[in-house]
């Protein structure tokens, strides 16, 4: 089931957070537990944040997103993280997003830091495009 997410799955939020970066392309960047936390609590108490879960008797899923300007002003929903344990549950949580941003009339962001080209195809299929590519430099 796809939910909000609420301060009760905090705990969980962290945890999904600790395994996303463990198998990402960022697990050489060092990992802020705390940082976690924080964003974590924002996304689940703020208006300008967003928490969904899959639940399948306990979090196996997570996409925290926000509001915010972009460089150009105009406003934007951003994910921040998408990551799922079960297969099948991502599409849910992708969905939840652009139904809580369309409320907002707002340009949606989604990024694929993983590089799976099955994301590229379903993020493309709900009618985003593909404009450019992620780098990262500065980490050991």
């Amino acid at each position: 089931m796809i939910r909000r997410g609420t301060i009760d799955d905090v705990d969980d939020l962290v945890e999904l957070a600790k395994l996303a970066h463990s198998l990402s392309p960022y697990k050489s960047v060092a990992y802020d537990e705390t940082q976690i936390r924080r964003i974590a609590l924002l996304s689940v108490s703020t208006d300008l944040m967003v928490c969904f879960v899959s639940d399948r008797n306990g979090v196996v899923g997570v996409l925290i997103g926000g509001l915010g300007p972009n460089i150009w002003g105009a406003m934007t929903a951003s994910d921040h993280m998408v990551f799922v344990k079960e297969p099948g549950d991502g599409p849910g949580l992708v969905k939840a997003f652009h139904e809580w941003a369309n409320q907002f009339g707002v340009l949606i962001t989604m990024t694929n830091s993983f590089g799976d080209e099955r994301y590229d195809r379903f993020l493309e299929g709900l009618g985003m495009m593909c404009i450019g590519k992620q780098f990262i430099g500065g980490f050991k």
